[in-house]
């Protein structure tokens, strides 16, 4: 457990690095060009790349492939691993090139399909910016297959280095040439942070001894169930995209900056979900493969204790940036001249979306345990049938509440997946009671609500003491704040006893005999779920 302890602290600190990164990002982009036409235009031209890769690879094929490619392992089958591996790669890559081709040269209707409210201008410039993210798929896509494969052999390392590269790299081509080249520079600056994680990847895919070679088996049996099995994972992952995709098209036809505003906005959202679920999925998934093989009760141990793993940490976070809703979208835009209206229409929109990411959480990692199983339809028809009364709930309360309603419907959305997916999944050997899911949840919630008093004294008495702080200022407040509301969380839950309170003390990297490198590729694989007794449970 103390394995999984370390791996878990680690790889949450490279995405918490990386989201840190995004964040400045995205207040970069904001401070030089502005909430405008121009923003909108680059964040619906990186909108078709970015799905593409959650739709294509990251919620389609990878899972399936890291089913067959572990069990490929376990058996000695290392030819067979290789061929299936290779081949997907291959085609992939070749499929995305393509692709990338073809929405260059027709990405003026993509635009006018994706964002048909933008003005002229804006979708002309977004047309433009397409040259440049378009061909991000193919690096996007290849480090999203090569990445889960090092998981699945205990390498975690460098494929958590993706979201801090890419960003990296956009920060620092807006900073060096965004006042030549304008918004082109961000599009050109995560381009090449794509290509360059590929490469590290690829380094470590030689030192890790994955075999590669380039060939095409479409006939192996390997390649065979992977295409299969992830057919109803990608039909899944369409279906779940369309609802962002509807919420940026209804973004559109509000005023402009508004798909800024959105994107900024999901940008935060997602931030304690990648740092926290996605680092815990990330590692659990490839033992959740191995524990479904030999033995379904196990793997309904590890579920429940990963289930209140997220309440405890997403709970606090969704209220902690439901009270900081404001501050936070106030820093997300940067020094730049923002205005206050825009500020507010962000604080609210997050404060209200951020009310579904608990639900996420729970989703994301009982669809991690329905997958081991090898059941890859459940999560399709859970988003076949949430789907109709989210468009429906769009639509209405954007014509109500304008960008709000928006969240609004997304939130609603968020909670009836979440209640499907437990409803449908319910009879599967494993799967966790919400009734005792929402039992626990109670300390955790008892402990959120002290957390947000202390925020909230807090932070009042700062505006109290200077009430303009300049940006730098206000941003190491904050950080000091939110660092220090986190503390008092753990220190509340402590009290409460909530056990898994001591996960988050415990996953924070402490320096240890062994390098970084050995903790993150050791060449023992042994389970990390096999130890859970020792700490409440079986994860």
């Amino acid at each position: 457990m103390g394995r999984l302890y370390g791996l878990l602290g680690l790889v949450g600190m490279l995405t918490l690095v990386g989201s840190l990164l995004g964040y400045a990002r995205n207040a970069s982009i904001a401070s030089v060009f502005g909430l405008s036409g121009e923003t909108d235009a680059y964040f619906v031209a990186i909108f078709i790349p970015i799905t593409l890769q959650a739709v294509l690879v990251y919620g389609a094929i990878s899972p399936a492939l890291v089913r067959v490619y572990v069990n490929y392992i376990e058996k000695g089958k290392l030819e067979d691993a290789r061929i299936t591996f290779s081949s997907i790669l291959n085609v992939l890559s070749i499929g995305l090139a393509v692709v990338a081709v073809l929405g260059i040269v027709f990405s003026r209707q993509l635009v006018g399909a994706i964002a048909p409210g933008l003005d002229a201008e804006s979708a002309r410039l977004s047309s433009h910016l397409m040259s440049f993210t378009l061909p991000l798929l193919v690096p996007l896509c290849v480090a999203a297959l090569i990445g889960p494969v090092l998981n699945a052999k205990g390498h975690f390392f460098t494929p958590a280095l993706s979201a801090l590269i890419l960003n990296a790299f956009t920060i620092a081509f807006i900073v060096v040439v965004g006042g030549t080249m304008g918004v082109v520079a961000a599009a050109v600056g995560v381009l090449l942070g794509g290509f360059a994680h590929v490469g590290l990847l690829a380094i470590w895919m030689r030192r890790m001894e994955i075999s590669y070679s380039p060939t095409i088996r479409l006939a192996h049996p390997g390649v065979r169930r992977v295409l299969l099995t992830s057919a109803p994972l990608f039909g899944y992952m369409g279906v779940a995209y369309f609802a962002p995709l509807i919420e940026r098209l209804l973004a559109s036809f509000l005023a402009e900056g508004t798909v800024s505003i959105v994107a900024i906005a999901v940008t935060i959202f997602a931030f304690p979900a990648l740092v926290f679920n996605a680092s815990l999925g990330v590692i659990v998934y490839p033992q959740f493969v191995r524990v479904a093989a030999k033995a379904r009760a196990e793997l309904g141990d590890a579920l429940m204790q990963a289930s209140r793993l997220v309440l405890v940490a997403l709970i606090p976070a969704t209220l902690l940036i439901m009270v900081a809703s404001g501050p936070l979208t106030r820093l997300a835009y940067g020094p730049g001249n923002v205005s206050s209206a825009d500020v507010r229409t962000g604080g609210a929109f997050l404060a209200v979306y951020v009310i579904g990411l608990t639900a996420v959480g729970l989703t994301q990692i009982l669809q991690r345990g329905i997958y081991a199983t090898g059941d890859f339809m459940t999560p399709l028809k859970v988003e076949v049938l949430a789907l109709g009364p989210y468009v429906a709930l769009a639509v209405a309360l954007s014509q109500i509440w304008s960008v709000v309603g928006l969240a609004l419907a997304r939130t609603v959305h968020f909670a009836l997946v979440m209640l499907l997916t437990f409803w449908i999944a319910r009879r599967a050997p494993g799967v966790p009671s919400l009734r005792k899911l929402a039992s626990f949840a109670i300390r955790p919630l008892l402990a959120g609500i002290g957390m947000v008093a202390f925020y909230t004294a807090a932070n009042l008495a700062i505006d109290q003491a200077h009430a303009s702080p300049s940006y730098v200022v206000g941003a190491g407040e904050q950080l000091v704040l939110l660092v220090a509301s986190a503390c008092v969380y753990l220190l509340v839950s402590t009290g409460l006893g909530v056990q898994e309170v001591a996960v988050l003390w415990k996953i924070l990297p402490m320096p240890r005999r062994r390098g970084l490198v050995d903790r993150l590729h050791p060449a023992n694989s042994s389970s990390l779920l096999q130890s859970g007794a020792q700490h409440g449970g079986k994860l």
